[in-house]
């Protein structure tokens, strides 16, 4: 799910994620219904920008990286997942950068409880200082409401997400999130049927494209998101845990959780990388070197990246608006999964 030469920049930390996802609506709750926020600059905030440098150890089997040996096999079905894909994501490729923040705590960052606003349990408390982090904006409670994903990474590279967070100036709410310890080893998956920010269960801080680590040439797998209905209903793939129990029922349908690399070239369902320059590129380079992972779904017909606040190139960027989902394959899938 898209960051730098590991160069630790006071640490790390998250914010929020422009909504292109729908959120994890499994957690049934009538009284909280966020919708995605479609205008990918909408509600910008002013923010320095830091990036950040946690991640898994190399030749982790879910989130390449540079340096990693990475062998791309297609699957055998490859072309009828992306055929039944396409059939729902009609759209080009979006990137929606702009409200992806960097929370950093530290050994004084006060840990807070989170109060779930569904039947999600939150097993640790999270740094917060509610008066310097940012929250994806618009949040679940503005109108319309929108995705509030939150992240923050401490100082010994502790991972905390949320989706459908808000701080009412005195507790910190949110609808589900997950928690992961970066660099001690493989990333591991939640268990079956958990969500974090997004639907799929995956880590939506390791799947950010930070702006400094996409110029620093430090690629890595991206997430992505997929147009309502491109997916599998009921089937997930890791490092994916979970579905919306949204998406389609066919048979070869794309599993939730499924990496997919771009694919380079001049050729028909084929994305030409001379037409770009700089971060797009770069961009370019990610998706087809590190690949991406389809973890989460939209309500806008296109797919799309998750990128942080940095100071990306809009211009650059824009070359990546003619990639579609056909011009992608399907790495070879392991166990798929019912929810």
């Amino acid at each position: 799910m898209k960051l730098q030469t590991f160069l630790l920049i006071g640490i790390v930390g998250l914010g929020a994620v422009i909504a292109a996802c729908s959120g994890p609506s499994k957690l049934n709750d009538p009284t909280f219904t966020p919708q995605r926020a479609i205008a990918a600059h909408v509600h910008r905030k002013p923010h320095a920008y830091t990036g950040s440098s946690c991640y898994v150890p190399t030749q982790d089997p879910y989130y390449a990286q540079t340096g990693d040996s990475v062998i791309q096999t297609a699957d055998t079905n490859s072309t009828a997942m992306i055929n039944n894909a396409a059939m729902w994501a009609t759209g080009n490729l979006e990137t929606a950068n702009g409200d992806e923040f960097v929370n950093v705590a530290d050994s004084m960052t006060p840990l807070v409880t989170v109060t779930p606003t569904s039947t999600h349990q939150f097993s640790k408390k999270y740094p917060w200082d509610g008066s310097t982090f940012m929250i994806e904006s618009p949040g679940p409670t503005a109108s319309p409401p929108g995705d509030g994903h939150a992240m923050v990474v401490n100082p010994i590279c502790h991972e905390f997400e949320a989706y459908g967070t808000w701080w009412d100036g005195t507790e910190l709410h949110a609808y589900s999130g997950a928690d992961w310890t970066l660099h001690s080893g493989p990333f591991t998956p939640l268990s079956g049927g958990i969500p974090s920010a997004l639907s799929s269960g995956t880590s939506m801080y390791l799947g950010l494209a930070q702006y400094s680590d996409i110029t620093n040439a430090f690629y890595h797998t991206l997430n992505m998101t997929l147009a309502h209905g491109a997916m599998c209903k009921y089937y997930y793939t890791a490092p994916a845990d979970d579905t919306a129990l949204r998406g389609n029922q066919l048979t070869n349908c794309l599993p939730w959780g499924a990496k997919l690399y771009l694919k380079l070239g001049t050729g028909t369902n084929e994305f030409d990388q001379t037409q770009c320059h700089g971060n797009g590129l770069q961009l370019a380079e990610d998706m087809a070197q590190a690949g991406v992972i389809a973890a989460d779904d939209n309500y806008s017909g296109d797919i799309q990246l998750y990128l942080d606040n940095g100071p990306w190139n809009n211009t650059s960027l824009a070359c990546l608006h003619t990639i579609n989902i056909q011009d992608f394959f399907v790495q070879q899938l392991g166990t798929v999964t019912h929810v």
